[in-house]
């Protein structure tokens, strides 16, 4: 009934780069939101792979 729409993020490195990458996916991926407030993007609305 309420489903969220979610966005799919490939971040893409090479293995100098891939503790950069799993950094951002971490960032991203933080749940951040106190009730009605969200901080960046909406928690669980984008999905990452590095």
């Amino acid at each position: 009934m309420f489903e969220q729409n979610t966005t799919k993020l490939i971040i893409v490195c090479d293995d100098k780069t891939v503790g950069y990458g799993n950094y951002l996916r971490q960032l991203v991926s933080t749940n951040d939101d106190e009730g009605d407030e969200i901080v960046g993007t909406k928690d669980g609305s984008i999905k990452v792979s590095v």
